[in-house]
């Protein structure tokens, strides 16, 4: 977390997959070591962020499209070694407290069934319509955003930018690097699919989607790719401490 304190403006690298994209954010170190979060993108909708700590929990998302207007969001979150403690359970269920959500909704955070939405027990109280319940004074003494936590940020940066977006008037920069190379890995796929009925490697090789993301301190003279992959691949038993 600390070398995420010092350098806030990380510098993205990202390579094709034969599973989806791999995104690593560099961010200076030591003088001979940068720090990679590395986050893994699995086709057709699965994510796995960088973790943190010594016995590090790994979370990720599965953005699941229902219809033309609507996605299903999934969290999820798990340690690969052992059960969840009933603290992690309880932060997941109820949060950091004061109000604020955390990485998932918390138990009270959806809205009361509606029989005319799809999923309708699954619709967050902190929405577009409601501007997330954003809270002005707190954005002023407290957080930058002012919204009531982690996924509220996320899902108003992606609900604020409409159902069906026209693209050809974004300027995405340099810290968008992740958000175009996964655009275009789906657009070759889904062409492949389209033109030649070739299909991802996933979908007939589930073996490909047992990684995981990292965060780990690597030598600056090395190729970040090939000195993660010990701390990408799974391994029985062993929970790779991120930093």
């Amino acid at each position: 977390m600390i070398y995420k304190m010092r350098d806030r403006h990380p510098r993205f690298q990202v390579k094709d997959t034969d599973y989806g994209v791999l995104i690593g954010a560099r961010r200076n170190a030591e003088e001979d070591t940068y720090y990679w979060r590395i986050t893994q993108y699995m086709f057709p909708f699965h994510t796995i962020i960088p973790p943190y700590g010594a016995d590090p929990l790994f979370s990720g998302h599965a953005y699941i499209p229902m219809d033309d207007h609507h996605v299903l969001a999934l969290c999820f979150t798990y340690n690969p070694v052992r059960p969840l403690t009933e603290k992690e359970l309880g932060f997941l269920k109820f949060g950091p407290g004061n109000g604020q959500q955390g990485l998932h909704p918390t138990v009270d955070g959806f809205l009361p069934p509606m029989a005319n939405r799809p999923e309708n027990a699954w619709w967050p109280k902190h929405h577009i319509d409601n501007d997330f319940n954003v809270d002005w004074e707190r954005q002023k003494t407290v957080q930058f955003s002012g919204l009531p936590g982690t996924w509220p940020q996320d899902s108003g940066m992606q609900e604020t930018m409409g159902r069906v977006t026209n693209r050809t008037m974004e300027h995405l920069g340099i810290s968008d690097t992740g958000i175009i190379r996964t655009r275009r890995a789906l657009l070759r796929a889904a062409k492949l699919l389209r033109d030649y009925g070739i299909e991802p490697e996933s979908v007939w090789d589930p073996d490909v989607y047992y990684i995981r993301s990292a965060a780990v301190v690597l030598p600056r003279e090395s190729e970040w790719v090939e000195a993660s992959l010990e701390y990408r691949t799974p391994k029985e038993n062993v929970n790779y401490a991120a930093v």
